[in-house]
Parts: C-alpha cells; structure tokens; sequence
C-alpha cells in the first residue's frame, strides 16, 4: 500500500488510525485508514482514482478496496470541510481543523515521520474527554451514533461541546433511527443494548 500511496504525491494520515493507537496501543486499531494527498495535482489524482477503481464517497474522497484495509483518500483540496466552506485548507496541519471529533485531529505525514496534534490532545485522551472540532457535519446522525458507541465501549466522557451536541441531537431522532444506523453501519451493533 504504502508504494501506492507515495506515487500519489505527497500523503498525511489522518484521524481514527492515530486515535486508536493514541488511545490504546496498535493492538486497539480497529479503524479505516483515511490518508489525505497535497502537493499533486488535483485533477492527475482524480484519474489515478478512476482508473484503480475508487469509489467516489459522500464525502469527497475516494474509497479504495483493493488493501487489506479499508482505506479512503481525499485530495486535500477535495476535503469536505474546504469544499463546504469551513476550514481554509491549504496544507495538512489545516486538517486539524476538520474533524468532527477532537480525538480525530491528529495527522501523521508519511514523507517526513511528523506527528502533528491539536493542542491538549493527548492530555485530553488521558483523561478520556472525547470533544467536538468543527460541528458542521454532512452526516450528524452518524457523528451521533460513534460519540454513543464511544461512551459505551470505551468510557468516554464527552467535553461540553460534545454534550450540547448530542442532547440537541437526542431530541431531535427517535433513538429506534440511531439503533438502526448502528446495525447498518458497524459488524458489532451497540446501541440495541443501551436503554
């Protein structure tokens, strides 16, 4: 994969592999791997993603089935926060601010080895304080369901933000709608379980 992944250009690896590993050794990955691409031209790696059959996402990127992993790709001026208006992106430390979730906004870049975190992540994980980065979402009912998945499975407590979010969200979805999406969208279902 990695061969592949450097004949793209220039790749940052970012969110739930690191935060697995973060949180619980490499022995917790149970993540997608999402990489993001600069320093290439756009409309090059759109051709490279037809033609090795990636599947365009709701997202903007491009999810490739051909690794071992389930791995999505973003061309960086394709990320969602940038295309809907948020974040200005223009290099990977600007996907820091991109995330949904605080515990996500970590960037590894396979070209030089660095390691770049928001401020306070991983005191933040210590305490397992799990918050909201960047609110717009184009699918809030699935950022709903992993922040309960992840107060069930792992004791996360969620920051203020994050408890905003969810009580509004709760209030607004018949929890029958989150179960659902929970079977649908995970091999392991959690919610069914929870009252």
């Amino acid at each position: 994969m990695l061969p592949f992944l450097r004949s793209l250009g220039s790749v940052a690896l970012i969110g739930g592999a690191i935060r697995d590993i973060a949180r619980a050794g490499k022995g917790a990955f149970a993540s997608d791997l999402d990489f993001v691409v600069y320093d290439t031209d756009r409309e090059a790696f759109a051709e490279r993603m037809q033609s090795c059959g990636g599947i365009r996402n709701k997202f903007g990127g491009y999810a490739l089935t051909c690794f071992n992993w389930k791995v999505d790709l973003w061309h960086i001026e394709d990320t969602w926060a940038k295309t809907a208006g948020h974040v200005n992106v223009v290099r990977p430390h600007d996907l820091l601010r991109c995330t949904f979730f605080d515990w996500d906004s970590a960037i590894y870049e396979l070209g030089t080895g660095k390691l770049t975190m928001v401020p306070g992540y991983l005191e933040r994980m210590h305490l397992n304080v799990m918050d909201v980065c960047l609110e717009p979402n184009p699918n809030q009912m699935g950022a709903l369901v992993r922040a309960l998945r992840r107060a069930a499975l792992w004791n996360v407590r969620f920051g203020a933000r994050l408890g905003a979010f969810a009580a509004r969200m709760l209030q607004q979805t018949a929890w029958s709608d989150l179960v659902s999406l929970d079977a649908r969208a995970f091999r392991v279902p959690v919610l069914k379980d929870l009252a």
